[in-house]
């Protein structure tokens, strides 16, 4: 009986960290990426390159 008692719990940890921790770890990766790929355009917009969305008119 305590084995089984073993058991479920074990289950029940490996349900939770694959339903649960798995997909807050991959948001978290997610928004870091996010967050570096922010970054270098504030850098560009700082430093004065211009913004690669905004088409070029040759005006420069």
């Amino acid at each position: 009986m305590k084995k089984l008692i073993v058991r479920c719990l074990a289950l029940a940890l490996m349900v939770v960290a694959v339903f649960v921790i798995r997909p807050l770890a991959v948001r978290a990766a997610a928004l870091a990426q996010w967050a570096d790929a922010g970054k270098g355009l504030v850098y560009m917009a700082a430093e004065g390159d211009p913004d690669p969305n905004e088409p070029d008119d040759g005006s420069e």
